[in-house]
């Protein structure tokens, strides 16, 4: 049976997981190669993860008859080894712990591996919005998304909110945000894009291999898709090294002007991630730097790319 048949999942989508079992994934994920020699040391494993879940230690007995639940889950495997029971991570389980699977812990609140959630004191920090493929950012808590479920989760001002979609929407967008109180020129898109460079190659590009994308591809694009909205480039600062959910990657800046006059700066941050891209695009204002500047900043800023999912 496979694990996709034995999971439970909130009505948004979201796999099911009680703190106890996160911790015994936790555990195991502390093992070298993810597994345990035994049922003992995998309790051993898990008791520190379970103890600051619980918000005290549990007992020994407690964490010990929770493991074979997770062996029918399928997100733990079960294997004698000699003398041994070998306990181990499984694909599924390890893709659940690392944050490449959307998981709500009982309770609602959002799994997201490494990072620090917004404060539960009321302060205006943000929404933690996981977009499904190990992605996951911070939203502001004056901007609004295209996706009625972030806006809603930012507007009440909690802490997580589950963005994910089953595919890349149209043009491989993943999410929109507008600042609030804005005509919409002013926006970050966040798309999820075919592409054919891995992360060790983008790492070994030569200055000059750069310049000839630019020259070759990427300025030719980007010419075609302003004048496709009614735009012109009228400066182009070219594409230089950058980063992106701390990935390697590109970013391409230009400053374009509509046929009403309007001016705006354009920044394109790409990280290439093997089979896939993630983009995220800044339209900003073509002012000196503002607070809504800085805010827009923030969004791609936040950016976390999580395990090996893409």
């Amino acid at each position: 049976m496979s694990a996709l048949a034995t999971e439970l999942y909130y009505r948004d989508g979201a796999v099911l997981i009680w703190p106890l079992q996160l911790a015994i994934l936790q555990g195991l994920l502390d093992r070298p190669g993810g597994a345990s020699i035994s049922r003992d040391d995998c309790t051993r494993a898990a008791l520190p993860h379970a103890a600051r879940a619980r918000g005290g230690t549990p007992s020994w007995w407690v964490v010990y008859y929770a493991i074979p639940r997770l062996v029918h889950r399928g997100w733990v495997s079960r294997r004698r080894e000699g003398r041994c029971i070998r306990f181990a991570l499984t694909p599924r389980g390890r893709a659940i712990v690392n944050g490449e699977v959307v998981v709500r812990v009982r309770g609602g609140e959002l799994h997201l591996p490494g990072r620090r959630l917004p404060s539960r004191d009321g302060s205006p920090q943000g929404t933690a919005v996981s977009l499904g493929w190990g992605i996951d950012l911070v939203v502001p808590p004056t901007w609004l998304t295209d996706n009625p479920a972030v806006t809603d989760a930012v507007r009440d001002g909690r802490r997580t909110a589950n963005g994910s979609l089953p595919a890349p929407g149209k043009d491989g967008v993943l999410l929109t945000l507008t600042p609030a109180g804005h005509d919409g020129r002013i926006r970050v898109v966040l798309m999820l894009l075919p592409t054919g460079m891995s992360q060790e190659q983008c790492a070994a590009l030569s200055n000059s291999a750069i310049a000839a994308l630019d020259a070759g591809t990427i300025r030719p694009e980007a010419e075609a898709a302003a004048a496709s909205a009614g735009y012109r480039v009228d400066h182009w600062n070219g594409t230089t090294r950058g980063t992106l959910g701390g990935r390697h990657g590109l970013v391409t800046r230009y400053l374009v002007t509509h046929a009403d006059g309007h001016r705006l700066m354009n920044e394109t941050h790409v990280a290439y991630l093997g089979a896939w891209q993630l983009v995220a695009h800044l339209v900003l204002p073509a002012a000196p730097r503002t607070p809504l500047e800085d805010e827009a900043r923030q969004i791609p800023g936040s950016l976390r790319i999580a395990g090996t999912s893409l």
